[in-house]
């Protein structure tokens, strides 16, 4: 797909992301962590729909693939991948 990005479209550096479900769609919170580690601050909130959120996943998931495949695996630490439920 072609996406315009017109000039003055603001962009945004993030190091943490959340996300808050309900029964209507989700909420997509990208920030920054505290220095503390006490908390995130959000620097953007974006709503998205039940739809938008599968199609979502679906292209997140298929740029880290190609991502991996190019350039190798992306590791995370094992404390970001407990608190996702993963296993190390």
């Amino acid at each position: 797909m072609n996406v315009n990005i017109p000039q003055g479209t603001p962009e945004y550096a993030a190091d943490a992301v959340g996300a808050q479900t309900n029964a209507w769609g989700m909420k997509l919170i990208l920030g920054s962590h505290r220095s503390d580690g006490s908390a995130m601050d959000a620097k953007l909130v974006v709503a998205i729909s039940p739809q938008t959120m599968k199609a979502l996943h679906l292209i997140l998931k298929r740029q880290v693939e190609y991502f991996e495949k190019k350039w190798g695996p992306i590791n995370l630490p094992t404390e970001v991948l407990h608190s996702l439920g993963e296993e190390c």
